[in-house]
């Protein structure tokens, strides 16, 4: 009698034990979830921060850029045009042939002015450029630049840009614009490759030169103010940006934004 009790209490002490042990563990499990989904959760918090306040810095330069934009086009826009007026009613009252072919040369040179003050005046533009959309206004870009002869520029585009928001389209051109700009300043390159891919789920710049070509962990470390925007705007994006180079390879930059993580 004595030993069926006593089996009957190891009996009962085993149970209890057992349940107590699948309570640990499953307290320490749910302890352990709760503490990666917390980790998680900080970590949105903190992307989410970070992404709202460069998306209030990049809000407050398209602001000053806005500003920039309707200074050139009132002040220095319709200064270039007085002047060709009163070229225009010189060239007129002159009865000099070579003053009047130097006066006509000026013309030409002040008109350059006056198209080059407002493509600036519309490159600054953000809502200009979201009127126009990516391929419009970077197909101006290429026209500019082939039209100087400092290279031969394409443009490449497979899809439909319907796919993508303006606010998306804006982010994109001014990261285009950068490394366009870099090219241009410091590539020595022949050729350069504007490639746009949309797809369903997905939206793909390629930006490729075939200049001299840099190495790209150095310009990371020093923190290149161009390449430090590059990123920071597909960053906000939630997109990833690659930049390809090495010493006489050329150049590719490469933006990749899924549409989910769209502006």
């Amino acid at each position: 009698m004595y030993d069926k009790e006593l089996l009957q209490i190891v009996f009962a002490c085993t149970l209890l034990f057992g349940v107590f042990a699948s309570f640990l563990v499953l307290f320490v499990i749910w302890h352990k979830n709760q503490k990666q989904q917390h980790e998680l959760e900080k970590q949105r918090l903190l992307f989410e921060l970070e992404r709202k306040e460069l998306n209030m810095g990049f809000k407050e330069r398209e602001l000053v850029l806005d500003e920039v934009s309707q200074e050139i086009h009132d002040n220095v826009g319709q200064i270039a045009h007085l002047i060709g007026m009163n070229l225009y009613s010189i060239e007129q009252l002159s009865t000099n042939q070579e003053q009047r072919e130097l006066i006509k040369y000026i013309i030409d040179l002040n008109n350059r002015i006056i198209n080059d003050t407002r493509y600036i005046a519309h490159s600054l533009n953000c809502d200009f450029i979201k009127g126009q959309g990516l391929y419009r206004m970077l197909e101006f870009d290429t026209d500019r630049i082939n039209a100087a002869r400092q290279l031969k520029c394409y443009i490449e585009v497979t899809g439909s840009d319907k796919s993508i928001t303006d606010e998306t389209q804006l982010l994109v051109y001014r990261i285009a614009q950068e490394a366009i700009h870099n090219t241009l300043q410091h590539a020595k390159a022949q050729n350069l490759k504007i490639q746009l891919i949309y797809s369903k789920d997905a939206f793909k710049m390629v930006i490729r030169d075939d200049g001299m070509g840099f190495d790209v962990s150095i310009a990371d470390d020093n923190a290149l103010m161009g390449i430090t925007n590059m990123r920071k705007r597909a960053k906000l994006l939630s997109g990833s940006l690659d930049i390809h180079s090495d010493y006489g390879k050329g150049c590719a930059v490469v933006l990749s934004v899924t549409h989910q993580n769209a502006a």
